[in-house]
């Protein structure tokens, strides 16, 4: 199976199970790894809609707004975190 079907996968499954957040988080996840930030953009917005406390998504969100050059979406997010009570380790780890 390659990228393309794994990432068609993900979408079908999120159709099918909105509410998972789990399977929205790997859509999200995969659409940045490959390069749709854009469209993971998105997939991180909607799933912060039905899950606004999750780190990994706001994370994720941070990751994606600073790749697009939306350096101060991404700080205001990163800030957030890393002030929050469940600050993820990666929130305080410089990107490369």
């Amino acid at each position: 199976m390659d990228f393309g079907d794994t990432l068609e996968s993900l979408r079908e499954a999120v159709q099918n199970a909105p509410k998972n957040i789990p399977l929205r988080v790997q859509l999200a996840n995969r659409l940045f790894e490959e390069g749709h930030l854009e469209e993971a953009e998105k997939a991180y917005r909607e799933a912060l809609l039905l899950a606004p406390d999750h780190a990994a998504l706001k994370l994720g969100l941070a990751k994606t707004f600073f790749a697009q050059g939306k350096l101060s979406a991404a700080i205001v997010l990163v800030e957030d975190l890393v002030n929050g009570p469940a600050a993820p380790a990666d929130a305080r780890r410089r990107p490369p």
